[in-house]
């Protein structure tokens, strides 16, 4: 079975277990490609992705 380091807590996970993510971060960092477990997704990223502002044509309240 593969395993995966967490970017969010670092803890070495089952690949199936990950999510796959990308953030443009318009900056220096360019664009963050990471996986990070179920646990960190559902705690930390989950609530902004389900976010109401995101579907109606905004990605961010930033977004010009």
């Amino acid at each position: 079975m593969a395993l995966e380091t967490c970017g969010s807590c670092g803890e070495q996970v089952p690949f199936a277990d990950t999510v796959h993510v990308l953030v443009h971060t318009k900056g220096e960092d360019g664009v963050v490609d990471a996986y990070v477990c179920r646990e960190c997704y559902e705690r930390h990223l989950q609530p902004i992705v389900e976010s109401p502002d995101i579907g109606d044509g905004e990605a961010s309240a930033d977004s010009p």
